[in-house]
């Protein structure tokens, strides 16, 4: 029987090859995400908005064709964007505002909650595998190890795992706020005036591009 190893090397390679076809159909994503997710001024340059998608595409293309230490390094290469991922979703869940990832493009889920938290927790750990995967000279092109039935059903279960959280989506919560509040009768107070509301809960961009909550932005006009 195949090392179970190779069922997170498959998942990190699919995961990867999917994620960087995607944002090259859709480049406009990136430039939003960019925004967005706040990444670091450093790391925002237009070069790395359009390396970003081809280099998760070599990347996966990598992990199927690489064996033994080619492969180990791969991995860790993995392991490290998964990782900064990791950590800008984080960041973005914590923020007042919401965030969009487009971390698939218009495929799966694209505003961050902790689904797509949990969702790159479980891809760090599947990056991790892909290095034990090399160090212990597993991979598609070459096999070196044999696995146990366990071994398989926990493999299978984080790879069952990762593909509903990629495919997964939230319940619009914004869009159907939205139209209620369009639908919503004006409350009036005794003598028939108009009773003021809070601003909904939602983001805007400023003239610079930049996410600003709505009732900040009307009070600051």
């Amino acid at each position: 029987m195949p090392s179970p190893l190779l069922l997170p090397l498959l998942t990190a390679s699919a995961v990867l090859l999917i994620s960087g076809a995607a944002k090259v159909r859709d480049p406009a994503s990136v430039d939003q995400a960019f925004t967005s997710m706040h990444v670091p001024a450093a790391l925002d340059r237009p070069f790395l908005r359009r390396l970003l998608p081809w280099a998760e595409i070599a990347l996966g293309a990598w992990l199927l064709l690489a064996s033994g230490a080619a492969l180990a390094l791969v991995g860790v290469l993995t392991l490290g964007l998964f990782l900064a991922y990791l950590v800008l979703v984080v960041l973005a869940v914590r923020r007042p505002e919401p965030a969009d990832c487009g971390c698939f493009g218009a495929v799966g889920d694209s505003e961050v909650t902790m689904a797509t938290v949990w969702r790159n927790v479980l891809l760090v750990l599947t990056a991790a595998l892909v290095v034990v995967a090399g160090l212990r000279d597993v991979s598609v092109i070459r096999t070196g190890l044999e696995g146990s039935a366990w071994g398989w059903v926990a493999a299978s279960v984080l790879t069952t795992a990762v593909a509903v959280l990629v495919v997964w989506r939230p319940t619009d919560t914004h869009a159907t706020t939205a139209a209620n509040a369009a639908t919503a009768q004006p409350e009036l107070d005794e003598d028939g005036d108009f009773v003021p509301t809070p601003a909904p809960r939602a983001a805007v961009l400023d003239e610079h591009g930049t996410p600003v909550l709505l009732n900040t932005a009307v009070l600051s006009s």
